[in-house]
């Protein structure tokens, strides 16, 4: 078996790839390599989820941070 495949392969449009190679046995373990071509367009990967909520305020007491699982959960304090 080659120690190295070359495949050219289309991204689909869920951003994903498939390699088909009759060479390789199922549950092989292989180590996949992307290459973009000179000609391909790396889309920006958005904004992250720690940037996004960054600006993010919410209306509740000082308190809330600490206290929030009272507020989640009322019937433990009646215990």
């Amino acid at each position: 078996m080659p120690r190295t495949l070359r495949n050219q392969v289309i991204v689909s449009q869920d951003h994903s790839v498939t390699v088909r190679a009759p060479e390789l046995q199922p549950g092989a373990k292989v180590e996949v390599i992307v290459r973009l071509t000179p000609e391909a367009q790396i889309s920006s990967p958005g904004t992250s989820f720690v940037d996004a909520v960054a600006g993010v305020e919410i209306d509740a007491p000082p308190e809330y941070s600490t206290e929030f699982e009272d507020a989640l959960y009322p019937a433990r304090l009646e215990s």
